[in-house]
């Protein structure tokens, strides 16, 4: 029973960037959105996401873009 609730607490996961958008491609063309930097939090959109999922527990995470 303990090896299964070790398991259990091991969170993966894939983060998938995609779409431009339409106000903002001209500006970054051929750049997901949420790779772009937002100067209010000083990170992108990914890098955010990704910060608040390691500081869960995230042991395995894949980023597609």
């Amino acid at each position: 029973m303990k090896e299964n609730l070790k398991n259990y607490n091991k969170l993966s996961l894939i983060i998938l960037c995609a779409g431009e958008g339409k106000r903002i491609q001209k500006f970054f063309p051929k750049i997901p959105k949420s790779l772009i930097k937002i100067k209010k939090i000083g990170k992108s959109i990914v890098e955010y996401t990704l910060t608040q999922f390691l500081n869960v527990g995230a042991i395995k995470i894949f980023v597609v873009y």
